[in-house]
């Protein structure tokens, strides 16, 4: 497949053909993948809540991706040379920046998402940036635990070297403890 793609014959409502292809950097298979590879890497979360934002997530990718991609047709049939937008036909832009763009919004709200059926995949994901937040200055973890209120949820929580077992309780830190807010 590679970049030529597959060749799916597209026609207009005419019969005469788009001459557009679908490749397989345009299947969402890249995002798809780099979801599977977090969700599955997440080994301390319960395998339920694994297979829920996996069934979750993979879906909801590529519906979305079949939305972006038959957009993009839409607008090269419909519209083809007549809109030209920084240089570029609407086609072109439609594919290279405006798709794109709301893409990486969807998968952002999709990393939010996850990160509240897998909260330990939060965690993960700020011990890989913390290093570059770091090199800057900044200590995001330190910053992330000086949080006034937290609320947990079924398991172990720790903060600095302190392990602390709670069942969806609210707690708040103070003097580096955290105390127990609702009864």
């Amino acid at each position: 497949l590679g970049d030529r793609g597959f060749y799916v014959p597209m026609t207009d409502s005419n019969g005469n053909d788009v001459g557009i292809g679908i490749v397989l950097g345009c299947s969402a298979l890249q995002s798809m993948i780099v979801f599977v590879g977090a969700i599955v890497s997440v080994h301390n979360s319960p395998w339920n809540r694994r297979a829920r934002a996996l069934l979750v997530s993979i879906p909801v990718v590529f519906v979305l991706n079949v939305f972006r991609n038959a957009g993009i047709i839409w607008l090269g049939v419909t519209y083809g040379n007549s809109w030209e937008i920084f240089g570029l036909g609407i086609y072109d832009f439609s594919h290279a920046y405006a798709a794109k763009f709301l893409s990486l919004g969807a998968m952002f709200l999709m990393a939010l998402v996850l990160f509240d059926l897998l909260p330990k995949l939060h965690e993960n994901v700020i011990s890989v940036m913390n290093p570059i937040f770091r090199f800057f200055g900044s200590d995001l973890k330190k910053n992330i635990f000086n949080k006034k209120f937290y609320v947990g949820e079924i398991g172990k929580f720790s903060f600095e070297d302190k392990i602390v077992a709670h069942k969806l309780d609210i707690y708040q830190v103070l003097d580096n403890q955290f105390l127990k807010i609702n009864k």
